[in-house]
């Protein structure tokens, strides 16, 4: 288990897979991706090589991509109702 996983179950309450609330759900969804995102990048989201601008920006560049995946979403929807 990285440290990463280690330290996030220490400090928020993590609650295995079977538990099947909707809260519970993110949670365990966001400590497989920080468990992912650490294996595949090697850095955790406290690394200090970014200035505020950069980890603006990469907010921003993800948020344009939910905007994407939200418009293709419409679209589907209105193409059924035709």
């Amino acid at each position: 288990m990285s440290e990463i996983a280690k330290t996030f179950k220490e400090n928020f309450s993590y609650t295995p897979a079977h538990d099947n609330s909707i809260e519970q759900q993110v949670a365990n969804e966001i400590l497989k991706r920080s468990e992912m995102g650490f294996a595949k990048y090697g850095k955790s989201m406290t690394r200090n090589d970014l200035s505020e601008v950069e980890w603006l920006q990469h907010a921003k560049e993800e948020a344009m991509d939910l905007a994407i995946y939200l418009q293709r979403l419409i679209n589907l929807k209105n193409e059924s109702k035709s």
